[in-house]
């Protein structure tokens, strides 16, 4: 429907100046590819790489195969390590420019995770210096990568506290 007065290109920028406002304030990612494949955009995706191990009281799993029901080792209120079922899970689209960070501790225990997940302590991965104390150990890398595969995942186990063990490492889950 044409506007009348020329106003339709005024207009058009504005909605365009909204539109980039809000992305850019909630952190949304829009890149060309992900715009023409209509693909659903996740802002921020805080999830960890599909590879990522959970320690369960049968042994480790990838995060990717757990479905809620499934049984993981937990943390309670005094910080003791208890049995609890999954109560939820999550697959999360990234956007094709996802970045995660990879951390690396003096230990040998590693993590590919988004830059928001945080730390059983609150901490957020992308915060985390070298030298840092984590779980015990200390950062020795901690680096910002491209995010390659398609999905990152989370899960949220029973109980009062939302953490779990991803590689060997107390994280808080982001799901509620």
């Amino acid at each position: 429907m044409p506007m009348k007065n020329g106003f339709a290109a005024p207009l058009i920028l504005l909605v365009v100046t909204i539109l980039t406002i809000v992305a850019f304030a909630s952190n949304i990612v829009f890149s060309p590819k992900s715009v023409q494949s209509n693909q659903k955009i996740t802002a921020n995706p805080v999830c960890l790489s599909a590879d990522t191990l959970i320690d369960t009281p049968d042994g480790l799993v990838a995060v990717q195969d757990f479905k809620a029901g499934m049984k993981v080792w937990t943390v309670n209120e005094k910080n003791q390590r208890e049995q609890a079922v999954i109560l939820k899970t999550s697959q999360s689209k990234v956007p094709v420019d996802h970045q995660m960070i990879h951390l690396i501790l003096k230990d040998g225990r590693s993590l590919l995770g988004s830059l928001n997940h945080r730390l059983a302590d609150g901490r957020r991965l992308a915060d985390l210096q070298i030298g840092a104390n984590v779980d015990n150990s200390l950062v020795e890398k901690v680096e910002k990568l491209p995010y390659k595969d398609e999905f990152t995942y989370d899960i949220l186990p029973a109980g009062s506290t939302g953490k779990y063990f991803a590689n060997g490492i107390a994280l808080q889950s982001t799901l509620k």
